[in-house]
């Protein structure tokens, strides 16, 4: 059976699999025969349409080669089918074949009684506009056609479920409506129908503001009259119940469709399935990874799998590395994008090492945040549950039995979620289907082949396409045909050895190439009979790459190999160079690191704070494997080790200073081999080093979000029997692990490791300890209202700071605001203001932003109670800018409802109508308050939280529920852009 899909793509399918039509101009035709079966076309008058700009010999021989394709792609199958009809005048699709076109499943005809499924199922088939990306003048007509066709039957489908009172029905298919563009203002007002129906009138609203905005973005109009009065009707709690013309109006309307659909031929009589609804753009995740070069071959490996994805939940890509499995996950679910209601998320597991980094990676795929009082791995589930989503989980081998785990939890706690997983192993799971990935096809044979034979295997397309890539003018001919043909053969179709071959045309030519290769599967062939086949293959080939570098390039391919998620010059410098000696330093490092970039081994990329290095993770573990028979595995790791806990140690001063954002950014870069760090040091039983990184990152663990990372590793470090000691580095890990708690609001937690350190700073007299672990004591007890211990605690650890020399102007300005803050709960409102403005002075001279902006929004807060309303402004301002500068969106976050809280205190001066006004505008920052805390995953710092929930109450009940929740829906709704220029617009006095 042919079946063709033209609406929102061009696809055909020959009994269930894709059909190659190619080019364009061939697709052009065939669709539009399609469009109309049984029609014969003059093949001048189809050479004119589709070739209106070329000369007639020229379009006539275009028509000829486009037919020639097409029978090429359909009829050239055993079964013989006829699917196109040609003589030497006209040309016509056959329609009394055996076939299924989803725009004429659109347009077939029902009497006027049938039943609202049937109309549910014809526009069930519209997945977007006909041909996209098809700029033919005949396909533009059509398009708008059908467009017609599909809102007058929408109309329809509204009018019948309204009558039904089938409410959430409606609602689905109002909002598929809307998802498809051309700002449909009908199913808004279907929308608004069925919200008043369930009782919700502030979803009433947001639909109506969701109409109105969507008509003035889109078209520049304002909403009907019909809308506006529906609006009115509903608000006021009229019956819902509307008949055809109240519900989808008159032609006329702006946003309204101005056409009656054309009569249309009709299918031969059947009733399809109904698909899935397809998700507002807005729910549908995607974040395939982007290939930057083509992908050859496996046109029916992709056909199949992805025929075996609608059958089974767990398809496993098994293979060697190199052999293109994360390549061919990709293509497989590129093409699937559709069929998920819910859209794909790839999932990178490279460098996870344990279950919880796969919980962590698969929330990051999805873009999902902890949740509160929930796990990860419980936060995941729970957004999966109710979703239809593929999920690609790609190298899996390094811990399969964990990702076996996982996989088997996700699958059973989410039924609509199918995965799709490649491993050099498979799962062993019950109800998964493996699939064995093929080699590229390659020439299997002794004898010479022509030209055109070679051209047609996968792998030798696949060593001309990255040949080319290196040397532009290299093309497949009679000289290098047979050498490339032997190398795909003696590689035996492996993507990754072929491109490596390849990648050494701008120095070998095939022949060389062909000779160096001979000899290395040939020692390989006498080793290991016990290793699977195309491992040795594989192996032989990184081998040969691998033996033609000199010396010191080896030597830096293996010490290279312990960075994970990539590296800088300076990581390199201090890890892989030789421990002494002339000209071994930086220079020798840099230019060997440009050999194995140019060598194609080692990829170098533009990062935002220079270049940065990586493997291709197969290399880096054929690397890693060479240095750990090297003998310096634990030199060198050590060595990585060092370097990071310095670069730790230099940040974690450096985050105080002017240049906070470029070490905040460094980090982040750095982030996997932090973490690769900190196993390292604890897997080698290097305790010191692993208490003195914790010791160093909590601060960049909550300014970019990772606090469950942050939480997880504190707790493993400190829990280490070897982290028992009672030692400095104890100490200030455990004051690091109480500040990090404190940020999180985890008060009693805070204290506990508080506690513990001081208690490890009095035994050992390190004052610094006992300064800090009393300076943060104070806080907490302040937050708790014990006032007398607060106080006892900060001046406890301001006499400590006095002896010590030199005292940073970190720990002092922390004494200032704790102090402040002390002052502020008693209601000495102005000293607390006194001891604010002393910190920020000391941040503006350090240059410190992060802090100075916090300092900054407590300073505007004593303005408020102080009803000093424009010095809070100008100070809530001046706080957002920077924190805007930072990119710190939790800041961002805590200044919104700062500025919200302004609007609160304003409301209070002013008559009855303009105090609605203001408090709907505090209303609305609160709500995109929520919504950036909530997409960003953590809460308002203490003190910020307070006058958040304070505030918030208050507007709650000034305003009632209903307009509180229709300004707070607004506000969810706005951008980071718009509610950060919402909040930045001055208040009028």
């Amino acid at each position: 059976m042919l079946e063709a899909y033209f609406l929102g793509r061009f696809e055909v399918r020959l009994d269930g699999h894709v059909a190659d039509v190619r080019p364009r101009a061939a697709q052009s035709l065939l669709a539009y025969l399609l469009l109309s079966p049984g029609n014969a076309h003059r093949r001048e008058k189809l050479a004119g349409l589709l070739w209106p700009e070329s000369a007639d010999a020229a379009a006539r021989s275009n028509l000829r080669y486009a037919l020639w394709r097409i029978r090429q792609a359909l009829e050239g199958t055993p079964s013989g089918r006829r699917y196109i009809l040609a003589d030497d005048i006209s040309i016509a699709f056959d329609g009394t074949c055996d076939y299924r076109l989803d725009a004429s499943e659109l347009e077939r005809k029902f009497p006027p009684d049938a039943p609202v499924e049937d109309w549910i199922a014809s526009v069930a088939v519209y997945a977007g506009e006909l041909l996209p990306g098809f700029y033919d003048d005949w396909a533009g007509l059509e398009r708008e056609r059908l467009k017609a066709v599909f809102d007058y039957r929408m109309r329809i489908v509204l009018d019948r479920l309204s009558q039904a009172r089938s409410w959430e029905l409606m609602l689905e298919w109002s909002e598929r409506w809307i998802s498809l563009g051309h700002t449909p203002e009908p199913a808004y007002r279907a929308l608004m129908t069925a919200h008043s129906a369930l009782g919700d009138r502030a979803k009433v609203a947001v639909a109506f503001e969701r109409c109105r905005a969507a008509l003035w973005n889109d078209l520049g109009v304002e909403p009907s009259e019909k809308t506006l009065r529906l609006y009115e009707r509903l608000s006021r709690g009229d019956s819902p119940v509307l008949s055809l013309d109240e519900l989808v109006g008159v032609a006329s309307e702006a946003g309204d469709d101005s056409r009656a659909p054309l009569p249309v031929e009709v299918m031969p009589p059947h009733k399809p399935a109904l698909p899935p609804m397809t998700a507002p753009s807005s729910l549908v995740s995607l974040n395939l990874p982007t290939p930057l070069t083509s992908f050859i071959g496996r046109e029916e490996q992709i056909s199949e799998t992805r025929r075996l994805m609608t059958m089974t939940r767990l398809l496993t890509l098994v293979g060697p590395g190199g052999v293109g499995k994360t390549r061919l996950a990709v293509e497989i679910a590129s093409g699937l994008v559709d069929r998920f209601q819910h859209g794909v998320s790839f999932v990178e597991l490279a460098a996870a090492t344990e279950g919880s980094l796969i919980w962590k990676a698969v929330a990051q795929a999805l873009g999902v945040r902890e949740g509160p009082g929930q796990s990860l791995g419980d936060t995941v589930l729970s957004h999966l549950r109710p979703r239809e989503t593929l999920l690609v989980l790609d190298n899996c081998e390094r811990i399969v039995a964990t990702c076996a785990g996982v996989a088997e939890v996700l699958l059973k706690s989410a039924s609509r979620l199918h995965i799709l997983a490649t491993s050099r192993e498979s799962f062993g799971l019950a109800g998964e289907r493996i699939w064995q990935v093929p080699v590229l096809s390659h020439p299997n044979s002794q004898e010479p082949l022509p030209i055109a034979a070679v051209a047609r295997f996968e792998s030798t397309q696949l060593f001309v396409d990255r040949a080319t890539a290196v040397v532009s003018s290299f093309t497949l001919s009679e000289d290098n045909a047979s050498g490339v043909a032997q190398i795909c053969q003696r590689l035996e179709g492996i993507p990754l050895a072929i491109e490596l071959a390849a990648a050494r045309i701008n120095v070998l030519s095939p022949e060389q190439i062909l000779a160096r290769l001979d000899d290395r599967l040939g020692l390989l062939t006498a080793g290991s009979r016990s290793a699977p086949p195309r491992h040795r293959t594989l192996r032989a080939t990184l081998d040969w790459s691998y033996e033609l570098l000199t010396d010191p390039e080896r030597e830096m391919l293996r010490r290279f190999s312990v960075f994970v998620g990539g590296f800088g010059l300076p990581a390199a410098e201090a890890v892989a160079s030789k421990p002494s000696g002339p000209r071994s330093g930086d220079v020798g490092v840099l230019e060997l690191m440009a050999q194995l970039v140019g060598k194609s081994l080692l990829i170098a990329e533009d990062a935002r704070r220079g270049r940065r290095y990586r493997f291709l993770e197969t290399i880096r573990q054929y690397a890693e494997e060479m240095l750990a028979t090297s003998g310096e595995m634990a030199e060198i790791r050590h060595r990585h080790l060092a370097f990071y806990v310095e670069l730790a140690e230099k940040a974690e001063q450096m985050l105080l200073t002017a240049r906070q954002m470029e070490w905040f950014d460094q980090l982040e870069a750095e982030h996997l081999n932090l973490r690769a760090a900190v196993d390292w040091a604890l897997e080698s039983g290097d305790i010191e080093h692993a208490l003195r990184l914790v010791g160093a990152l909590p601060r960049f663990w909550f300014t970019r979000g990772h606090h469950s990372e942050g939480t997880e590793t504190f707790k493993k470090v400190l829990d280490s029997p070897l982290a028992q000691v009672r030692t400095r580095e104890r100490g200030k890990a455990l004051n690091a692990a109480g500040y990090f708690h404190w940020t999180q609001g985890n008060q009693a937690e805070a204290r506990v490791h508080l506690e513990q350190a001081l208690s490890i700073g009095r035994e050992i007299e390190d004052k610094g300890i006992m300064a800090s672990s009393l300076q943060f004591l104070g806080s907490v007890a302040t937050s708790e209202g014990d006032y007398g211990a607060g106080r006892s605690y900060l001046e406890g650890s301001l006499a400590l700071h006095a002896q010590i020399s030199p005292v940073g102007p970190s720990d002092i300005s922390w004494q200032l605001i704790f102090f402040g803050d002390l002052a502020a709960n008693q209601g000495d409102v102005t000293q607390a203001q006194r001891l604010y403005e002393e910190s920020a002075a000391m941040h503006r001279r350090s240059g410190d932003k992060n802090r100075l902006s916090y300092v900054l929004r407590l300073l505007g807060q004593v303005a408020l109670h102080q009803k000093d309303l424009t010095k809070a402004s100008v100070l809530f301002r001046e706080s957002l800018a920077l924190n805007v500068e930072l990119g710190h969106r939790q800041g961002i976050a805590a200044c919104i409802a700062a500025v919200g809280g302004e609007s609160v205190t304003h409301s209070l001066a002013l008559p009855v109508p303009l105090r609605v006004d203001m408090l709907y505008r505090a209303a609305r920052l609160f709500g995109a308050v929520d919504a950036i805390l909530y997409d960003i995953d953590t809460s308002l710092l203490l003190s910020d939280r307070l006058e958040y929930d304070r505030n918030l109450d208050a507007v709650r009940t000034q305003l009632g529920e209903l307009a509180f929740a229709d300004a707070w829906a607004k506000g969810q709704q706005l951008t980071m852009e718009e509610v950060i220029q919402a909040a930045q617009e001055t208040i009028p006095s």
